[in-house]
């Protein structure tokens, strides 16, 4: 079977953009349970040896003037996104849209059968 190379961008590319990457290393990383679809048992959790490699994720937040964080649990995880919070606010300008549906085709197209209309809805008491 033949090897597939994928080509990503350069590290250097969102630096050139001022864009800064933060990295995080999510998990305790060793042996852990891993999802398993199995045909037969259907889905199923199998013990697995997953090792993160932090030092690319290290290498990419350092190339582009970001941090590397290694989340734990999901309180780290939760303090880890309040610090990024903390380092990087930015403004965003935002464009807002509405959706309007054109009632006017709905009511009588004369000034006379409006105005007649208006006229006879208002003159007599509905009781």
């Amino acid at each position: 079977m033949p090897a597939i190379l994928i080509r990503s961008p350069p590290p250097s590319l969102p630096k050139s953009f001022n864009i800064k990457i933060y990295t995080i290393a999510v998990g305790k990383g060793g042996m852990v349970p891993f999802p398993v679809d199995d045909p037969l048992f259907g889905k199923r959790y199998v013990q697995a040896d997953v090792e993160v490699d932090e030092t690319t994720l290290k290498r990419i937040a350092d190339i582009t003037g970001g941090l590397f964080f290694r989340a734990r649990d999901t309180a780290s995880l939760s303090e880890i996104y309040e610090r990024i919070n903390k380092l990087e606010k930015s403004e965003v300008k935002v464009k807002e849209y509405r959706s309007y549906n054109e009632l006017f085709p709905l009511f009588p197209r004369s000034r006379r059968s409006s105005c007649s209309f208006l006229r006879s809805s208002y003159a007599e008491p509905f009781f």
